[in-house]
């Protein structure tokens, strides 16, 4: 009775609905509470408790399958491969211990030749390419109330295949009803065992639906557009997206990738291959609810007898361990460890770690369960902070004007982070016009900014196609917890404050004494501060910074850099980047060309203003040097030069006529933002304009000259 109230107790908690009050309403629950407690304990680590059904986040190891798969140049024997396999589950046990629950299965024949050949550059539709998938058509009275799988598989009257289809549906569903292969170490759980039965029952009623039509694929598409038909399965490929007469439905047949998505956690392709004498593994990791596949990994050994161990070395640089966001700021945020509670020792792959750099992940679902967005955030990381095992404190970094972890909460939006994985030993940075990947912006500067001391770096320029290569730094630079960067910022502004206010006490001092008449007596200083008075806790903290040696500083355990693109006078984006984690980065940032080319104008134009300013003084001062020196008719022909040079009202006109020019909009419109960069430089050359060129130097020089020519 009391097992089954923890389990009570904890379903509801889980659902986050369960008010304190509830406890009273269950009898005997409150007083057997202290009980009740220790026997969950007893549950969460007893393999044989029947609390399966209870999937608590940090207490939930995760659910990997390993698909494997040998290549044909490796000659071993079946046992000396079925031994592999088993040494290898028992490598992974130890490694990982209770934080994963591991099942081993041979690579799926229909996906094998395809996963072998695209390895390195493996997607997600490469791996549902030719599966099929359920559409309805809008426009049959059958398919109005059908929105899930499972509806349309007891709906629908009949399900449309071609002969093809057919064959393939028949024989994935024998395949999947064989007696597991050796090395499926890991049990079925009753959650799965549930779950395969609705998926059987509605497999099973789909099978007994299924109608051939001969005609082929291009014949049921037209049908189901025009209604005749209710509903068919096709291969994905097939499927026109934009088709508005057709409606697909998330298909969760159980030999599809969709299936093995909402049942695993993580999903490994390992082959096993040889070159020579020498045996290779490559490993890759799906994140499967995020549905994020990561960069793939190899290793390689001449002596057998290392393989399962230089294999679980290969999954482990593979594995991402996983975080969920609980609660986000700006700058901040709280994650929890995945599995974190099951880990015991901090060797386990599957820690995460003070100083870690975590990739934040969304996904968003429609109200059927289909994604509508699945994609890691762009130049956006968290390092790790402070960790008690479970709950994690992290530093957001995010592109200029970038959301960080931010966003609504809801059901259907998942945010979700993972350990980053440098694999290459460096990173090209491209920088594109946003909306438009084809179009580079070669020539802008590259700077890295010092995560402690904000000191800048100029890295280098971008190349005719925008790129400009990022290595891996040497050494890895730590970072300050956000809550000691303010508190040493905040610092720094009263100590500056301090600073600025002492002076002006001291200069108002100093004009109430000189305003006495007392010339002779300095100005009265202020009293020292005795030896004794300790300074205040603010400005002592910000005189010992050290980014050397300062105890507050997280040493990151991955590169993590602060990037800066300028292009010209005009700072583009900041980016926080990871360089290795994958061969190229595309940033795709304003079009900044047109704002870049007046900029050249302006500097040539204020070039110009420059030297105008300068022959016009000189040649005046020459006008008085020569009237000093009673040579007026040099002085007559340099006022004569002063007269030829621009006045004030034609530069004015010029610099508008430039402007105009720039700001024309007949080819395409000239975005906003660069119209407002592009107005404040021309105003700024304007107002230099009014200052240094509406002067009387002119009538001035005219005048004096008059002056002395009637001998005054």
């Amino acid at each position: 009775m009391i097992a089954e109230n923890i389990i009570e107790v904890a379903q509801i908690a889980q659902q986050n609905r369960a008010p304190l009050a509830w406890l009273g309403k269950k009898r005997g629950v409150v007083r057997a509470l202290p009980s009740m407690l220790l026997i969950c304990a007893i549950l969460f680590v007893s393999p044989t408790a029947d609390a399966q059904e209870v999937k608590i986040w940090e207490f939930s190891p995760y659910d990997v399958e390993i698909w494997y798969a040998f290549d044909a140049s490796v000659t071993l024997s079946q046992a000396a491969r079925t031994k592999f396999i088993d040494d290898l589950d028992a490598d992974l046990y130890r490694s990982f211990r209770a934080a994963w629950r591991t099942n081993l299965t041979p690579m799926p024949t229909r996906l094998s030749g395809r996963i072998r050949q695209q390895f390195a550059n493996l997607s997600l539709s490469d791996l549902t390419h030719n599966e099929l998938i359920m559409v309805l058509s809008d426009k049959h009275p059958e398919t109005k109330t059908l929105r899930t799988f499972d509806a349309a598989a007891k709906g629908l009257t009949e399900v449309y295949v071609t002969a093809d289809s057919e064959r393939v549906f028949v024989d994935a569903l024998a395949a999947t009803q064989k007696v597991p292969q050796a090395g499926d170490s890991a049990e079925p759980t009753s959650e799965d065992n549930d779950a395969s039965q609705a998926e059987d029952d509605a497999t099973q009623q789909i099978q007994s639906k299924l109608k051939v039509d001969a005609s082929g694929l291009d014949s049921i598409k037209t049908k189901l557009k025009s209604g005749e038909i209710a509903g068919a399965l096709i291969p994905r490929w097939a499927l026109d997206v934009k088709e508005t007469e057709i409606r697909a439905l998330l298909t969760l047949l159980p030999w599809q990738t969709e299936m093995l998505y909402r049942q695993r956690d993580k999903l490994f392709f390992l082959l096993i291959g040889m070159d020579g004498d020498t045996f290779t593994f490559s490993a890759r990791e799906l994140d499967c609810p995020m549905q994020f596949i990561g960069t793939a990994f190899e290793s390689s050994t001449m002596n057998w007898s290392h393989a399962p161990r230089l294999a679980t070395a290969t999954l482990i640089q593979a594995f991402a361990p996983v975080a969920r966001v609980e609660d986000a700021e700006a700058l901040t945020a709280v994650v929890r460890h995945r599995a974190g509670g099951l880990i015991i020792h901090d060797e386990n792959p599957a820690r995460i770690r003070v100083g870690d750099v975590l990739q934040p992940i969304i996904r968003r679902d429609d109200r059927n369960g289909i994604p509508t967005l699945l994609e890691p955030l762009s130049f956006t990381f968290a390092a790790v902070t402070q960790s008690d095992g479970v709950s994690m404190g992290v530093n957001v970094y995010s592109y200029s004007g970038g959301p960080g972890l931010q966003g609504r909460k809801n059901r259907r939006t998942q945010r979700v982070l993972l350990r980053v994985r440098p694999r290459y030993e460096s990173t090209d940075l491209q920088v594109v016009v946003r909306g438009n990947s084809d179009k580079s912006q070669p020539g802008c500067f590259v700077f890295d900014r010092h995560w402690l001391t904000e000191d800048f770096e100029l890295l280098g320029r971008t190349d005719w196609r925008g790129r400009y290569t990022i290595p891996v730094p040497e050494t890895i630079v730590g970072v300050l917890p956000d809550a000691i960067r303010k508190e040493r910022f905040q610092a720094r502004m009263a100590a500056e404050k301090a600073a600025r206010e002492k002076e002006e006490a001291d200069k108002a001092a100093a004009e109430a004494a000189q305003a006495e008449g007392d010339e002779t007596q300095p100005a009265p200083v202020p009293a020292p501060v005795p030896a004794a008075e300790p300074a205040t806790p603010e400005v002592e903290a910000y005189e010992e910074i050290d980014p050397d040696n300062d105890p507050a500083v997280i040493p990151l355990n991955q590169p993590l850099l602060k990037i800066y693109v300028k292009s010209g006078d005009n700072v583009l984006a900041s980016l926080p980047m990871v360089p290795g984690l994958q061969p190229v980065e595309v940033a795709q940032l304003p079009d900044d060309s047109l704002r870049l080319e007046s900029e050249a104008f302006v500097r040539g134009f204020q070039g110009e203003i420059l030297d105008l300013i300068g022959l016009r003084n000189l040649l005046a001062a020459r006008v008085r040097l020569y009237i000093k020196d009673k040579d007026l008719e040099k002085a007559e022909e340099s006022v004569g030069q002063l007269r030829d040079l621009k006045t004030y009202n034609e530069m004015a006109d010029e610099l508008s006529l430039i402007q105009n020019r720039m700001l024309e909009e007949s080819g395409e419109a000239v975005p906003y933002s660069a119209k407002v960069k592009i107005d404040r430089m021309f105003q700024t050359t304007r107002d230099m304009l009014q200052k240094y060129l509406q002067d009387n130097l002119l009538s001035t020089a005219e005048k004096e000259l008059e002056a002395a020519k009637q001998g005054g």
